[in-house]
């Protein structure tokens, strides 16, 4: 199974524009660029990493960079900053904990902060519920797109576009914490997706993509349906090794756009797309677990977007 099969599993879109008063939101009205951005939850605090690329400071822009403190990158600053909006803050936390919805990205642009979100259809009355909450409280919360999604092969090549896109593969052995899952799924084809950056001990929340010609089995409590016809399921996954690196990741301030996983033999093999400019970082960092756990984590595949990667991951 590969990633191309999941392109429309999760088969809705949800764009929203959030009116953040944070100092650099306001900022950077003016600015006619998108601003990478990385929303996690912190011990209850949902925080924003903003990722303003070096290659634009050059330019005449309005902004005053200094002013925030921001965190010198090889490629970028990156200014972090809590979200104050409780109405922004509220809705976010709701929909990272809906229902198969899967935070796929967020940026700043002209002075908004724009979240993008996929879930299913079969949670339509679940989401729109949800925004019914926080939609009528003025104008915090816009909803800019609800309706079929683009698929992730269109989404990756829009951010590649945007901000210029890499991917990197590696494989580790896996964990106690993870075979019970394996061994539920060890004869089933599936994929899975972390749901967003969120970093609590170690639990992961995932979706899990199944190969349909498979459904006719029994699964366990382990999996929670979403669409067993569509073969999606939410699972909370124990990962020591998983959670390390994203706990590493974010606190380096690495963005990271998407992650997925599956079985490799009887290994976890982990796809991450992420901006160009941190690719660096990022693969330093596995390199280092690499040496650090002499327990057979090994790097598969490191790379710019590109279409030849739909046919190895």
């Amino acid at each position: 199974m590969q990633l191309i099969d999941i392109d429309h599993a999760l088969d809705m879109d949800l764009v929203l524009k959030l009116r953040e008063d944070t100092p650099f939101i306001k900022s950077s009205a003016d600015l006619d660029f998108r601003i990478p951005v990385m929303i996690h939850n912190i011990d209850g605090k949902l925080m924003m990493s903003a990722f303003f690329p070096k290659f634009k400071s050059g330019k005449k822009i309005n902004i005053n960079l200094s002013a925030f403190n921001p965190i010198e990158k090889e490629d970028m600053y990156v200014v972090d900053e809590r979200i104050n909006n409780i109405h922004g803050y509220e809705i976010i936390n709701e929909l990272i904990n809906a229902p198969s919805c899967v935070m796929s990205n967020a940026d700043i642009f002209r002075g908004d902060l724009n979240v993008y979100l996929r879930f299913h259809s079969s949670k339509i009355e679940k989401i729109s519920d949800l925004l019914s909450k926080y939609i009528i409280h003025g104008d915090h919360s816009r909803i800019e797109y609800l309706g079929p999604t683009i698929g992730i092969q269109e989404m990756l090549e829009r951010l590649d576009s945007d901000y210029g896109l890499s991917v990197v593969s590696y494989v580790m052995p896996l964990g106690d914490e993870e075979k019970e899952i394996a061994k539920e799924l060890s004869s089933t084809p599936f994929i899975g997706e972390l749901k967003n950056d969120s970093v609590q001990k170690n639990r992961i929340e995932t979706i899990i993509y199944i190969q349909k010609s498979r459904l006719n089995r029994h699964f366990s409590q382990i999996l929670t349906p979403i669409s067993e016809e569509s073969g999606i399921f939410e699972a909370i996954i124990e990962s020591k090794n998983v959670s390390e690196i994203r706990r590493i990741s974010n606190n380096l301030h690495i963005p990271r756009f998407r992650f997925f996983f599956k079985l490799y033999k009887d290994m976890l093999e982990i796809d991450t797309f992420l901006p160009s400019s941190s690719l660096y970082d990022y693969y330093t960092e596995i390199f280092k677990l690499v040496q650090r756990i002499d327990d057979g984590i090994y790097v598969k595949y490191i790379s710019k977007y590109n279409q030849d990667i739909w046919k190895y991951i």
